[in-house]
This record gives C-alpha cells, structure tokens and sequence, in this order.
C-alpha cells in the first residue's frame, strides 16, 4: 500500500495513509488541491488519488462542478486533466507521464481535439509535443533546453561533451570527456549540433522532453 507525506502549515511532513488522507477530504481538512508526496518520491496533488473523494463541489452557473485549479506552480495532466505539480513526473490518477499528449490543456486543463493548435478556453497554444504556449508563444512543457543553446554548444564545445551535459546526458558528457583525445566526439558533436539546427522547435521538445530531474541520466 502507498504511504503519502502531508506537509504541514510549520512544513513538517507526516506519514499518512489513504484511508486517513479520506478522512481529513471527509471533513475538508485537505482539499483536492492540497501537495501531497509519495514514498516513492513521486508528487503530486490530493485531487490525483484514484479512489479520493470529496464533498461534492458548488455547482457553476453552466451547471457544472466549479473547476478545480491548481495551485501556484500547477499545471494540468495532458493524458488525463487532473491538476498535477509542474515537477511531477508521472500523474498520480492516470499513472502516465503528464506532458506528450494532445487530450487536454496543459495550462487550464481543457479537453482538446487532435486538430487544435490552440486552447479556445485559455488561449494557450498546443505544440506537437503535447505541450501548450503560453500567449507570448513560449513553449511551457515538453522540454526547458533551448534549441539554439545546444546546437552552439554542440558546434563550439561538443568535443568535451558541454551539449550533453546541458541536455541532461551526464552520462554520455562523461563519455564525450574521456575520449576527446582521439577527436571522434568532436565529428560526432558537430553532426549533432547541425542536427539541433536543422530541427523544429517542436521536434526538438518532442525528442528531448525533461522527463525527469535526475542529476544523472543517459
């Protein structure tokens, strides 16, 4: 069974199971919104346990239950539409990676039709790697790198594997490092930052999303 941890008002965490996070949502102790983190390191918001329920909220002038918003620093599940944290890396409701989809808005959590490329309820732009823009055009999920800065490290210094270790590969940064003496990284950067270039924004964050925020990952 899943342990969660309730951070408190002094920013102390408790140990906390499912059936007593349901009580505390009975007598609205904690509301779907409320930060919650898993055992597993996973985080994530009260609202996204499967089986959690709450009182029933006020109804909206359109007849429908009042939206629930995220707190600040949220965003929306793309798989799923649950309001997730922006660090999250996988949804606590539906289990999937919560950016790469086109099923709802990233930004206000609004169900989207494959042929949208822009939010009608928010007016956040839709990319093809499942994230929204913001109005200023900015892509807001799918990846944080810069294009451009990868492909300048990649020409300039790829033979010591700098666009890697922007990128996120330590990994193969530490490779990169170790066999510059023989130049091949150097041929093999220099492929790569023109690929960089030759890319779309969208490819781009579609191909090097941030799927995590390990320190160290290949």
């Amino acid at each position: 069974m899943t342990t969660f941890f309730l951070t408190d008002a002094n920013g102390q965490k408790h140990s906390i199971t499912q059936e007593q996070l349901q009580a505390l949502a009975a007598k609205g102790k904690i509301q779907p919104t409320t930060p919650l983190e898993t055992d597993t390191g996973h985080k994530g918001l009260a609202g996204q346990i499967p089986g959690l329920t709450f009182p029933t909220a006020a109804p909206s002038l359109f007849g429908q239950p009042a939206q629930v918003v995220p707190p600040a620093g949220g965003c929306f599940c793309t798989n799923c539409g649950n309001p997730i944290s922006e660090q999250a890396v996988a949804c606590m409701s539906c289990g999937a990676k919560p950016i790469g989809h086109r099923k709802f808005c990233r930004q206000c959590g609004a169900s989207l039709n494959p042929e949208q490329v822009v939010c009608v309820k928010c007016g956040a732009g839709i990319s093809t790697a499942g994230g929204s823009r913001s109005a200023g055009g900015g892509v807001t999920s799918g990846t944080s790198k810069s294009r451009t800065t990868a492909a300048l490290f990649a020409l300039l210094l790829g033979g010591l594997g700098i666009h890697k270790f922007y990128m996120g590969s330590w990994g193969w940064g530490i490779i990169y490092i170790a066999t510059c003496w023989i130049y091949v990284p150097v041929f093999l950067a220099a492929f790569e930052g023109i690929r960089y270039f030759m890319m779309t924004d969208e490819a781009f964050a579609e191909k090097y999303p941030d799927e995590t925020k390990a320190p160290f990952r290949w």
